[in-house]
């Protein structure tokens, strides 16, 4: 504002030394407009820098909590926003919003005042000549209104359109091996052209009309200027007007164009901005499965936490505690308080010769304890049942869309420690059912159940900690081995070589040149499928969940690796596994194997009584050992 102030004193001194005619006075005002000027232009430095850092502060943080946002939706959300979609709205929307905000700080202010500013000072000279730029002013205004209303849905338009040829370029680049080798590159760089042309078109169009808004104001604000010199000449005529006044006038009128041309800039990257803005608050506007929850509750709710020690209170004010394990030759804890303000205790796993227990209430409804000595007063558990199934799928039914069901009534149940095996042809809906039970998906029929507890009850970041996954797809980041294997949890070099171990990837680790250290590129680039594969498998038995699912994750592994690797998993007995797999030799071991076609259950069993009562297990057995 001072800057814009400074820049309304020079036409209004420039008309007072016309006026006053006389040498030493021009030359002190030289001097104080030279002093102006240089003020002038440091604070314009300031200014200028300012809103560059205001800007790049604003899109530094909105990127941060969109990313953030993005990664705490779910996958049907994800699916359904499209990857293209995101991306483009983490960058080139956030661009247009920074642009927006720079436009804004220095201008917003800055250009009202000027415009205002030189209104006033016209007054000062000549009430009534100034009168012909307050006239401009509404004409100015309509023809704002008139393009930009017709701007912005023309703009959210082509952010759509760049959303489509980010995702043309995502699949060419990722399937670009596929392009080649079928020599479809003439096709792709067509389909690509398609959409370049539908945006230079759409772009084209409108930039047509905001060009538009420029030329108009241009020619309000002349034919202003021509109204202003009409009138001035013939009030110098009738000598009403110092001849000195016409210069600050036209110095006036030029500021006022200059900080309408301002205001056309700010306007056209606010309209892009309007865009921008609606695709940047639809993504924040979508629940995260937390959020739909409705976070946590009041209370506290602990899963899997260590059983409760002598003396110890289970809490107060709502505290819950789920999947307690209390297992293996236990004995000692006593004078447990577990009474008080709705405490409760969810799946209490209580195995194996476990004495000593005093002061516990059994009383109701209480199932599934085996040699328990419980002398003495048992006072206060309720309602626990504890289930020998650590997972049960109860007549679920899921679908991706309405158009119809993926999975159709899948029922199966799965005890701790053991192994099941899912087999089925291409799209019979393996990786489907997998990603329901760590709610990747919600089902839409029936209900799954964590250790006795509908994983609807559970929050999904609890019940993740419970399992871990390791996707169709070898996912490796930038960075080291060790990075990938640790993946942010608190592991030491130990547990890494021994999850590498398990893994069957210890040996070339170790002979990479940098061992544990040896640098990742971008996707693994410098690995190849089957080395992707085992660092993979190592992160997922680094996680310690309860539940190790493996999708179809050793496919790229040879025979003998894939061999030593089931070893290692059947040693890892505290562990319950479910694995995916195309090979009926992956999952023949598996305590149960479901075989799935067309999303139902075709069959259930162990590998024997499949290929003697399933045909289509027994077919694709057959089809791989022939």
């Amino acid at each position: 504002m001072i800057e814009a102030g400074v820049e309304l004193l020079i036409p209004f001194i420039m008309a007072a030394v016309l006026e006053k005619n006389d040498a030493l006075f021009s030359m002190r005002m030289g001097a104080v407009m030279f002093a102006i000027v240089l003020c002038g232009s440091v604070l314009a430095t300031l200014g200028q820098y300012c809103s560059a850092k205001a800007a790049a502060f604003v899109s530094e943080r909105l990127r941060g909590d969109m990313y953030k946002k993005i990664n705490s939706l779910e996958f049907a959300d994800i699916d359904k926003l499209g990857a293209a979609s995101l991306i483009n709205r983490l960058t080139a929307d956030v661009n247009a919003l920074q642009n927006a905000v720079l436009f804004f700080v220095r201008i917003a202010i800055r250009a009202p005042f000027l415009i205002f500013g030189s209104i006033v000072f016209a007054m000062l000279i000549d009430r009534g000549i100034a009168l012909i730029i307050v006239a401009c002013l509404p004409f100015l205004i309509a023809s704002f209104y008139f393009i930009t209303r017709r701007l912005v849905p023309r703009y959210t338009k082509i952010q759509k359109t760049l959303d489509g040829i980010t995702l043309e370029t995502k699949e060419n680049l990722e399937g670009v091996r596929v392009v080649r080798a079928f020599n479809k590159r003439e096709q792709e760089v067509s389909e690509f052209k398609k959409y370049t042309e539908q945006y230079s078109d759409m772009s084209i169009g409108a930039g047509k009309m905001s060009a538009a808004l420029g030329p108009l104001n241009t020619l309000i604000i002349n034919i202003g200027v021509a109204a202003i010199v009409f009138f001035v000449a013939r009030a110098v005529q009738a000598e009403r007007f110092d001849a000195a006044n016409i210069s600050a006038f036209v110095s006036y009128m030029i500021q006022i164009v200059t900080a309408l041309n301002m205001v056309t800039h700010l306007t056209l990257s606010f309209v892009k901005a309007s865009a921008s803005n609606k695709r940047v608050k639809e993504l924040f506007d979508v629940q995260s499965g937390t959020e739909r929850e409705g976070g946590y509750g009041g209370g506290t709710e602990i899963f899997g936490a260590p059983p409760l020690k002598k003396n110890e209170s289970g809490g107060e004010n709502g505290t819950e505690f789920y999947n307690i394990e209390v297992s293996g030759n236990v004995s000692g804890p006593k004078n447990i308080d577990i009474s008080d303000n709705g405490t409760e205790f969810h799946n209490i796993d209580v195995l194996g010769n476990v004495s000593g227990f005093k002061n516990l209430d059994l009383s109701d409804n209480a199932t599934g304890f085996k040699n328990i000595d419980l002398s003495d007063n048992v006072s206060v558990f309720k309602n626990i049942d504890v289930s020998d199934n650590i997972l049960e799928f109860k007549s679920v039914n899921f679908g991706y869309d309405k158009n119809g069901l993926v999975l159709q009534n899948i029922s199966f149940s799965l005890k701790r420690g053991e192994t099941l095996g899912i087999i089925g042809g291409t799209g019979s809906g393996k990786t489907t059912l997998i990603n329901l039970i760590p709610r990747f998906y919600e089902v839409l029929g029936g209900g799954i159940f964590y250790n006795g507890t509908n994983i609807r009850g559970i929050p999904r970041e609890i019940l993740r900690r419970e399992i871990a996954v390791v996707a169709q797809e070898a996912a490796v980041f930038s960075g080291t081995v060790k990075d990938n294997i640790r993946f942010g949890t608190d592991l030491t070099d130990e547990e890494i070589i021994s999850a590498a171990t398990l893994a069957q990837a210890r040996e070339f680790i170790e002979k990479l040149p940098l061992g544990y250290d040896s640098p990742t590129e971008q996707s693994g680039r410098n690995l190849s499928g089957g080395q992707k594969q085992r660092i993979s498998i190592a992160r997922g038995i680094a996680r310690k969940g309860r539940i190790l699912i493996l999708d179809d994750s050793s496919s790229a592994l040879d025979y003998l690796t894939e061999s030593k690797l089931r070893a290692a998993l059947a040693r890892m007995t505290d562990t319950t596994k479910i694995i995916v797999s195309q090979r009926t030799s992956s999952v023949a071991a598996a305590d149960k194997i479901l075989v799935l076609d067309k999303g139902k259950l075709v069959g259930s069993g162990k590998h024997e009584e499949l290929l003697k009562e399933c045909k289509i297990y027994a077919k694709i057995y057959e089809s791989q050992n022939l």
